[in-house]
C-alpha cells in the first residue's frame, strides 16, 4: 500500500506543478500557456489526475463511503 501512496504523491506533485501556469497567462516570463503545453504533457497530466481520482475512490470504498 505504501508504494501506491507514493505513486499517488508523485502524481499529485506533477499536477501541482501545472496548477498556476496552466491557468494564468502571466505565470510565464514570456509567451502564453499554449506555448508550453503539448499533447504528451497534457495526456500525462490527465492520466495522473485519473489515477488519483481512482485511488481516492478505492480508499473511500474501503472506508465504506460511497462517492
Amino acid at each position: 500500500m505504501k508504494r501506491i501512496a507514493r505513486i499517488l504523491y508523485v502524481m499529485a506533485r506533477e499536477l501541482d506543478r501545472h496548477y498556476v501556469p496552466s491557468r494564468y497567462p502571466n505565470a510565464f516570463e514570456s509567451g502564453y500557456p499554449g506555448m508550453y503545453y503539448d499533447e504528451p504533457t497534457a495526456t500525462r497530466v490527465i492520466r495522473s489526475a485519473e489515477v488519483i481520482v481512482e485511488g481516492v475512490r478505492v480508499k473511500l470504498a474501503k472506508l465504506g463511503v460511497k462517492p
